[in-house]
């Protein structure tokens, strides 16, 4: 039985539960743990062997985007975690988008299974009903996008399917991301109630190449409220445990109250993609989409 709490023992469930993960390069699946990609480094064949060596910091792949990624305005809409049509039509071109509030999920969906063929392909229909953009900040991009559960985590309706990019993401599984040190809480302004605009303002950041206490400093000075509390990793970590001990069924998630939000900080590598790349998606051919059409 798994415990309701954020602890590094779930943190080492986490990071060793045997998720696979495909390259989009040469569709070779890796997985999570470094046990299991040293037992399967030696199968691999030469054109796999390319797979480790994919880095798309270099010439080849990385290109500054910081024309194509323009402060845009965005119309949202407040999400209750139930599907209305309002929201049903926010996927493509010209919807409105949703609000990013921060959430843990309930401890009864951790570590659901799934097939990992069923899900890839499931996957793939999501991020195509949704353009391939995320439906809270609105970045479209072909590569890295992710999708996410608005429920059940064994529910794999395109109705209960949402597309993230993985900063947004993040901030829907606020246990973990506290736990690991990637995000961590503050008291801000109350006219700040849409997580997508830390999201979006983070990127900009990443983007024009701040370093992280750059980012973590500016985040505070464009943000937080005046002589708000900032929040340490095991403060803000146990109010994460108090969410999810919070949640009562049928309800699948409970949200960060108003007044508090959060500050990433930096995450690092990921299948060797920089964190700008794999993160931040600031890569060729990353655009937010337009205002919605009135």
């Amino acid at each position: 039985m798994i415990s309701a709490i954020f602890t590094p023992e779930f943190e080492r469930l986490w990071r060793t539960r045997s998720i696979l993960v495909w390259c989009e390069k040469c569709a070779w699946r890796t997985f999570r743990t470094t046990q299991e990609k040293k037992a399967r480094a030696r199968q691999r064949t030469p054109a796999q062997e390319r797979h480790a060596s994919h880095d798309d910091g270099s010439k080849t792949h990385s290109k500054n985007i910081a024309a194509v990624l323009p402060d845009l305005k965005v119309a949202f809409l407040t999400h209750t975690g139930d599907t209305t049509e309002q929201e049903e039509n926010a996927n493509g071109e010209g919807g409105l988008m949703k609000i990013l509030r921060p959430s843990v999920m309930a401890a009864r969906e951790w570590f659901k299974e799934r097939d990992p063929e069923e899900w890839r392909r499931i996957r793939k229909q999501a991020l195509e009903r949704d353009g391939y953009t995320c439906v809270y900040c609105a970045l479209s991009c072909r590569r890295f996008m992710q999708v996410n559960h608005i429920g059940a985590e064994d529910d794999h309706r395109l109705e209960n399917l949402e597309t993230v990019c993985p900063a947004c993401h993040s901030v829907m599984h606020l246990g973990i991301n506290t736990l690991q040190g990637v995000i961590t809480l503050f008291e801000c302004k109350p006219a700040l109630t849409n997580m997508a605009e830390i999201v979006c303002a983070t990127r900009s950041m990443v983007n024009k190449g701040y370093d992280w206490d750059e980012i973590e400093v500016h985040t505070y000075g464009q943000f937080r409220r005046t002589a708000g509390r900032i929040y340490e990793k095991a403060d803000s970590l146990a109010i994460a445990n108090q969410l999810v001990s919070s949640i009562q069924a049928p309800d699948f998630r409970a949200y960060l109250p108003e007044g508090l939000a959060v500050v990433f900080h930096e995450e690092g590598t990921w299948n060797n993609f920089l964190e700008r790349t794999w993160k931040w998606q600031c890569i060729t051919g990353s655009r937010y989409r337009k205002e919605p059409r009135s």
